[in-house]
């Protein structure tokens, strides 16, 4: 009989990182400056600016489409500087700030990525908020604070208050995935420095 070929994650990645590269050489540039790890000490995926660390078990049980959306939404961390933007925020509160943002930028990429053959589907869960053009990262994260000031910080690190425009009242899961400070992440990636990008992504700032 045939042979099943057993096509790796990490060789799913690769390849991914290629297509992006050949259809949508602007965040092919991005997707090839960051290293791409496993590291199953996240329980979904990670950035830090400079990598891109995520969990196999979590990617493995996500369609290709999921997949894709997963790796570019931590493209989208690193291009709005989201790991560098946080002074002394209530981290799990500005993650959902910037998750808002960011899914939001993907959800119009959507049709671009599908129009290029690019599989790209949101996941099941993840933050999705319809935001307006003017909603950036700090005046979620402000609203976000407002909403959640008298909670006590276990009930925040669990479960987020989000109340809509029209103001209806949602909890959300605080989400997984993680945005981590540059120092943090030197301690967990052993890495002596954490500059980001370099220059050019420097001056970077939210769209």
């Amino acid at each position: 009989g045939k042979e099943m070929i057993h096509v790796t994650l990490e060789q799913e990645l690769q390849k991914f990182k290629f297509d992006v590269l050949r259809k949508m050489p602007f965040y092919g540039d991005i997707l090839m400056r960051l290293n791409i790890v496993e590291n199953n000490s996240f329980p979904t995926a990670a950035t830090n600016g400079l990598s891109i660390m995520y969990n196999s078990k979590f990617m493995s049980r996500l369609s290709p489409g999921e997949r894709n959306y997963v790796m570019m939404h931590e493209v989208f961390h690193v291009l709005l500087m989201h790991c560098k933007r946080n002074p002394n925020k209530n981290n799990k509160l500005w993650n959902v700030a910037c998750d808002m943002v960011v899914n939001n930028m993907l959800d119009k990429l959507t049709s671009s990525m599908r129009n290029a053959g690019i599989a790209f589907e949101r996941p099941r869960d993840g933050v999705f908020a319809n935001l307006s053009d003017s909603d950036t990262v700090e005046n979620i994260y402000q609203k976000l604070s407002e909403q959640n000031k008298n909670r006590k910080s276990m009930e925040v690190y669990n479960r987020i208050l989000i109340v809509k425009p029209n103001g209806t009242h949602t909890e959300i899961s605080a989400p997984d995935d993680l945005i981590m400070e540059s120092d943090e992440a030197d301690v967990i990636l052993g890495d002596g420095k954490a500059s980001g990008l370099g220059q050019p992504l420097d001056d970077f700032n939210d769209v």
